[in-house]
């Protein structure tokens, strides 16, 4: 079936704003990223895949050629006006699956999506537990506390390190410390090995079950794969994942509902 001139006007649309978004938050876009946004405008128009190239064929044209964020507003207005807040929902979870197509889920991805979620007033889950002004994979700094969600993480990914010997290595807390820094981009550099230090010398107070507690009302759903990433790889550091660790990261997918990550 083919899609009438209105139709073909929102599939540009949309393939332009799929492709923004893979390719300006990475300057690249892979393979899995352009299978992801086929599939995804074959679902939305049922059409053939002739047509669909066409469309990727023409928004990646334009977003070489054109002022990008001239044509991405007019984009994004002329999916508005097109579509209801149900199908520009279904955008943003498409959207999200684009994103994830290469295994990550970045900051710039995130933000990129969080805008337009506010361009089109269209709320989801993802964003509930997060201040509006805020994109969604960006961890809430309130510099007048002593403890942020940046310490409930960390008191995490310590906790996740001792796990196989009961000691923090100067390796491991650096790695830590860059894992945070993913987690809050604009933060000063030396804050979150400060943060790291402040759990690891926490001799009272927050709980590992607090800090799992906050975690699970903080992080969106969609940055969960990131924060199994995290895990994963502050696991591995010292070569191997043993039971201990993996029984660790078992709970904490239990916990936080993601049980299909690990």
């Amino acid at each position: 079936m083919e899609p009438t001139p209105a139709r073909r006007s929102i599939l540009n649309h949309l393939a332009y704003i799929y492709i923004a978004l893979a390719h300006r938050t990475d300057d690249d876009i892979s393979h899995d990223e352009v299978k992801a946004i086929t599939q995804c405008l074959q679902q939305w128009e049922d059409v053939s895949t002739v047509t669909v190239a066409a469309a990727l064929k023409s928004a990646l044209e334009s977003y070489v050629n054109q002022v990008e964020d001239e044509h991405l507003d007019a984009a994004l207005s002329g999916v508005k006006a097109a579509l209801g807040p149900e199908e520009r929902r279904k955008v943003l979870d498409d959207l999200s699956q684009v994103a994830l197509a290469d295994g990550r889920f970045l900051y710039e991805e995130s933000a990129f999506i969080g805008r337009i979620s506010r361009a089109w007033d269209v709320q989801t889950g993802l964003a509930e537990n997060l201040p509006a002004e805020q994109p969604w994979s960006i961890l809430p700094l309130d510099a007048g506390s002593d403890w942020t969600l940046l310490h409930d993480l960390a008191l995490i990914y310590v906790a996740l390190a001792r796990s196989s010997d009961e000691r923090l290595s100067e390796e491991e807390a650096e790695l830590i410390g860059r894992k945070l820094a993913e987690w809050a981009p604009d933060a000063p550099a030396p804050y979150t090995l400060e943060i790291v230090q402040t759990v690891v010398g926490a001799s009272a107070g927050r709980t590992f079950d607090e800090a799992v507690e906050a975690v699970r009302r903080g992080v969106p759903a969609h940055q969960l794969p990131a924060l199994f990433d995290d895990l994963t790889s502050i696991a591995s550091a010292d070569g191997e994942v043993v039971d201990g660790e993996q029984a660790l990261i078992r709970r904490l997918a239990a916990a936080w509902g993601a049980r299909r990550l690990v």
